[in-house]
């Protein structure tokens, strides 16, 4: 009823600027204006979606109609044709106003789309995927899903819904959503590289890197791409093919921070330093604020030796992301090396508040306070890390080298025991020692 009440209205008016068109020529020309500008900017010929903006040009014409209705019927009414117009532009403010908290963000926007149309599949896919983006899961599942329940072959429905069962770690439901959505188009080349994904999250590193090749394939200047499977041939130990990928992903987008971080991971760890060195300047410049391109950094510098400028870096690194624990772990390293052992202590510390069972990190505070005499303290992180990782070697060295300080020899002897089955050239030497001190106090 709606739709044919609307169509009569249009007809009723087109004819009515046809009728005036001689006696009331601006009246019909500002109808007019309208109608021909919205066949222009919104017909049966699909341009793009709908959109509020494909109604300002067609607005110049009820403007204008607007506008020479009140001056002309009201000629000799000043004050209350100033009345009208002051209500009107008022009442079209306060429009703008409530429409503009609408358009506030995506949020606001789709559900006000979900809410006006419960039909509108897009609506609810477009406000899932923005309930993803800012770490709303559950409510992106439901969104997501009521957008394949209205159309059950909406590519782009499946594909968003794998993706918020990835992030929950359900890969094999996401893999399933994946699937549905290149079933309904083969050549959707989102899904077969989050697919990739999914399948390397799994450890199939063979299937994710047919499903990146696949999205190349159709795809080949698909930059995020390239980035994943690169990271795919690293770990299948092809470095050469992956740097290849990642040149690439920077050929097609030279401002791309991800490839660039990942060719100076490759770079620092095939020794070619300086190239590293140059691709985080190059990630730095394009995204001053990325703590991780600031601690790959630091730990390049590091190894060189420019131990200032590691440092600046691993504390811009905190600065950005203060509870990063590997960047205090590693500074933690500089500082003891530089003789600041207690600020060194306190950047343990703050690794074990962040991630408690942080091995290496038991390990340095152990050292450190072993260092200051704190035996009895350090021997405690030695427990500490052996009780989360029984097999580490150090650990059972610095233990063992307790023993050995305090007179337990006894004790020492059982660790480096133990340390015999993992490191067993290290625990020979160490054993003989004992040993040989045991023989010379029997003498």
């Amino acid at each position: 009823i709606t739709t044919l009440v609307s169509l009569l209205i249009i007809v009723a008016l087109i004819t009515l600027s046809v009728y005036w068109a001689r006696k009331k020529r601006l009246i019909s020309f500002a109808i007019l204006w309208v109608f021909i500008n919205l066949v222009i900017e919104s017909s049966f010929i699909g341009i793009e979606m709908i959109f509020e903006h494909r109604l300002y040009l067609p607005m110049v014409g009820f403007s204008l109609l607007l506008s020479y209705t009140i001056f002309n019927y009201l000629p000799n009414r000043r004050i209350l044709t100033i009345g009208v117009c002051v209500v009107i532009i008022m009442l079209l403010g306060y429009g703008a106003y409530v429409r503009n908290r609408t358009w506030k963000d995506g949020v606001t926007l789709w559900s006000d789309v979900v809410a006006k149309n419960p039909l509108s599949y897009r609506g609810y896919n477009n406000l899932g995927l923005i309930m993803l983006l800012q770490g709303f899961i559950d409510k992106a599942i439901i969104n997501c899903s009521e957008s394949i329940r209205l159309k059950s072959d909406f590519p782009e429905g499946h594909n968003n819904l794998g993706m918020t069962l990835a992030r929950q770690g359900k890969m094999d439901d996401a893999v399933y959503q994946y699937n549905k959505a290149l079933k309904i188009n083969p050549r959707y080349v989102q899904a077969y590289n989050n697919l990739g994904l999914a399948l390397a999250r799994q450890g199939k590193m063979d299937d994710a890197v047919y499903q990146y090749n696949k999205a190349l394939q159709i795809s080949p200047d698909y930059t995020s791409a390239h980035i994943n499977l690169g990271l795919s041939l690293i770990q299948q130990g092809k470095i050469d093919e992956a740097v290849y990928h990642y040149k690439e992903a920077l050929r097609i987008d030279p401002e791309n921070t991800e490839a660039h971080m990942n060719l100076g991971v490759i770079l620092g760890r095939q020794e070619k330093v300086q190239e590293a060195i140059y691709h985080y300047m190059e990630a730095l410049r394009i995204n001053p604020n990325n703590e991780s391109v600031h601690y790959n950094l630091a730990g390049i510098l590091n190894k060189r030796g420019e131990i200032d400028e590691a440092i600046k870096h691993y504390k811009r690194a905190l600065d950005i992301r203060p509870d990063f624990p590997e960047a205090h772990n590693n500074i933690g390293l500089i500082l003891v090396s530089k003789g600041k052992v207690q600020e060194a202590i306190s950047h343990y510390l703050e690794t074990l508040r962040i991630m408690p069972d942080n091995v290496g990190a038991h390990i340095n505070l152990g050292v450190a306070l072993v260092g200051q005499g704190k035996i009895k303290e350090g021997a405690t992180h030695f427990a500490q890390a052996l009780r989360i990782r029984p097999e580490d070697p150090n650990a059972h060295f610095y233990l063992g080298s307790i023993y050995v300080i305090v007179g337990r020899k006894d004790l020492a002897i059982g660790e480096y025991r133990i340390l015999e089955k993992i490191r067993p050239d290290l625990a020979k030497i160490l054993l003989t020692r004992i040993n040989r001190g045991m023989k010379k106090k029997a003498k």
